[in-house]
């Protein structure tokens, strides 16, 4: 779709320009095209709509278009995109009659040339993918493979390959199943490629021909293990390139510094060399320049007009007054003028060419110095003296403070340095590792009588123990009237049944983890089923508040609570056991104490049983339409 008004405009050109054709003639839009015979394009059905023109309507400019299946309508040709076939059908005319005409001329037709394609010829591996080869279901990797050991270019078309080259190219593709099984079954050898400075290029899941050309090869135990190595080994390589540019940018930075403050200094001792030579040239001149003050100061007197006083010095110049050649220009509103005082040299004379040349250089160069007309030149000298001293002070104090910003920027750059290597190196990637098991994520511990009892640490973890598989629509739930009470789940055993003992564990449990340990009260437990905990927010359920993590229980389902807690705690200690003689020795250690009768069963809901039975159905359809399709494909 266009989306602005450009675009629209942009595309509408373009229409306009496809419509006129060769003819180089816009179509009518206003009376004269009624009548005409018209095609219209709906984008929307992506198909042309043809119709006659029948009249034209001139207060919006929409012709009424009779559509050959009977609609009409009113549109805005230039709204559209439209096409006249008659135009068409009188070019073809007008084609046919030169064709005719260059018939009886003998002449033949002139027939536009068709630009070669570009696109070259298929290479034998793009054609030995292709579906109907066989050998394309096993994948590239393999299919380059086989034809690399038979000694073949995967990119070369067909017409350049050798004579007989088909009985090599058929031998060693009836290697790609057996290639193809060890890949699959991980016995190819996981391997990660590489040049010799270290660069990564891929990885592979085995040893394959196309392989030869990598001069680095490493191999893995598993293709997993070298997928997550490539990918490890690459981050840290984007993150050594990103640590490098920002240790560059954080040293070009102390450098501009550096830099600028150093040209801070120089400019300061430029200035202040500046003024001590100009004073030193004024001194040296001073009774020249209190004859050009006094010259131009009695002239001002006389009453001379500013530029009569300057065309009287330019006179002066042109006779060669040496008085008047000190002047270089005369600002009278600013009341100074500047003199042009030659710069010499201290250097020795010598009699050589080149030293003359050197002096003349040195004679040729001066220094223009502003004068008060209203100041002699050694007062001008002794301000210029002074203005230098400040200078030299200035100097010496941004000179040191320099110094200062540039340790500072070195101590700063420093800190960010370390503090860049020190985040490296504690967000260094580590190879993959497999997530921590249950047991060492949740608190647990198994009952008297053998049955789990598993609670979250944190309120991060009470989703997971609540909704993520553990609390099943047959266990219990025990949470207990303390702030931070965790919600507990009791598993029921093989049986489906559950035991008041391990109830009543699970309350100590609860209590003993909860705020009532500090206070030393007991808290009282209590347990509902596992199909009655709902999500927080949830209609028809109440909230059980205080507890550590946001559950709710339904409304139809009261509490069950449990006798009164104990707040103990004792440590467990998990040992292996040996052969099966030691295994038959702890066998009834976790027997049943409570009778059958006081044991707890709890009965799921009709909807959650049905659910459950759904979801067995489907599973075992899922497995019959597998073994049927396993039948088909024997």
């Amino acid at each position: 779709e266009l989306g602005t008004s450009a675009e629209r405009r942009a595309a509408q050109a373009w229409r306009r320009g496809r419509e006129q054709g060769s003819t180089g003639a816009a179509p009518p839009r206003d009376e004269a095209a009624v009548g005409r015979v018209v095609e219209v394009y709906w984008e929307g059905d992506l198909e042309w709509f043809r119709g006659v023109l029948k009249a034209y309507r001139g207060k919006d400019g929409k012709h009424r278009c009779d559509y050959d299946d009977g609609t009409r309508e009113w549109l805005k040709l230039a709204d559209h995109t439209v096409r006249f076939p008659d135009d068409d059908d009188a070019r073809a005319a007008r084609a046919a009659e030169a064709v005719a005409t260059a018939a009886d001329r003998g002449e033949a037709p002139r027939k536009r040339k068709k630009k070669p394609r570009g696109r070259a010829a298929p290479g034998l591996l793009t054609l030995l993918l292709d579906h109907g080869s066989g050998v394309g279901r096993y994948g590239s990797d393999v299919v380059e493979h086989c034809v690399a050991a038979a000694g073949f270019d995967v990119a070369a078309p067909l017409d350049d390959l050798p004579e007989g080259y088909e009985g090599p190219l058929a031998d060693a593709l009836t290697q790609a199943p057996g290639v193809f099984e060890t890949l699959a079954n991980g016995l190819g050898g996981a391997r990660i490629l590489a040049r010799n400075d270290g660069a990564l290029e891929a990885f592979a899941s085995g040893a394959l021909a196309q392989h030869a050309r990598f001069p680095v090869t490493r191999t893995f135990p598993s293709f997993c293990s070298a997928v997550d190595e490539y990918f490890r080994e690459a981050k840290e390589l984007r993150l050594g390139k990103r640590a490098a540019d920002g240790y560059k940018a954080i040293a070009s930075k102390v450098e501009k510094i550096k830099v600028d403050q150093a040209a801070r200094v120089d400019k300061l001792a430029s200035d202040q060399r500046d003024r001590e030579r100009d004073a030193a040239l004024l001194e040296a001149r001073a009774d020249d320049v209190d004859k050009v003050a006094s010259v131009l100061n009695n002239a001002l007197s006389s009453g001379l007009r500013w530029d009569e006083v300057r065309d009287y010095v330019d006179e002066e110049k042109a006779k060669g007054s040496p008085l008047a050649l000190l002047v270089e220009s005369v600002d009278f509103q600013k009341g100074a003028f500047t003199v042009a005082l030659p710069i010499d040299d201290d250097s020795d004379d010598e009699d050589s060419d080149e030293d003359s040349d050197e002096e003349a250089a040195a004679a040729a160069r001066v220094a223009f110095v502003e004068v008060p007309l209203q100041e002699t030149a050694r007062g001008a000298a002794r301000a210029l003296w002074a203005a230098a001293k400040k200078a030299r002070a200035k100097a010496e104090k941004t000179g040191a403070a320099s110094a200062v910003v540039v340790r500072a920027a070195e101590k700063q750059a420093e800190a960010k340095l370390r503090a860049r290597a020190w985040r490296a190196d504690a967000g260094k990637l580590r190879k993959q590792r497999a997530a921590p098991p249950w047991f060492c994520r949740f608190c647990w511990f198994a009952s008297s009588e053998g049955h789990l009892v598993v609670c979250p640490r944190d309120r991060g973890q009470c989703d997971q123990v609540l909704f993520g598989g553990c609390l099943r629509s047959t266990d219990a739930l025990v949470c207990c009237d303390a702030a931070g009470a965790p919600p507990c789940v009791v598993r029921a055993g093989a049986d489906g049944r559950l035991s008041p003992l391990a109830l009543h564990e699970a309350g100590c449990f609860a209590a003993c983890r909860s705020g009532a340990w500090s206070k030393r009260d007991r808290a009282a437990a209590f347990w509902v089923p596992g199909h009655a905990v709902r999500r927080p927010g949830a209609r028809k359920a109440t909230p059980v508040l205080d507890a550590l993590g946001e559950f709710s229980v339904a409304n139809d389902v009261a509490r069950t609570y449990l006798p009164p807690t104990q707040l103990e705690l004792t440590f467990g200690v998990l040992f292996a056991l040996g052969d099966a003689a030691d295994v038959a020795s702890h066998v009834d250690e976790r027997r049943r104490r409570v009778p059958d009768a006081d044991l707890i069963v709890v009965e799921a809901p009709a909807e959650a049983a049905e659910a459950a039975a759904d979801d067995a159905a489907a599973a075992d359809a899922d497995a019959a339409d597998a073994d049927a399709a396993d039948a088909d494909a024997a």
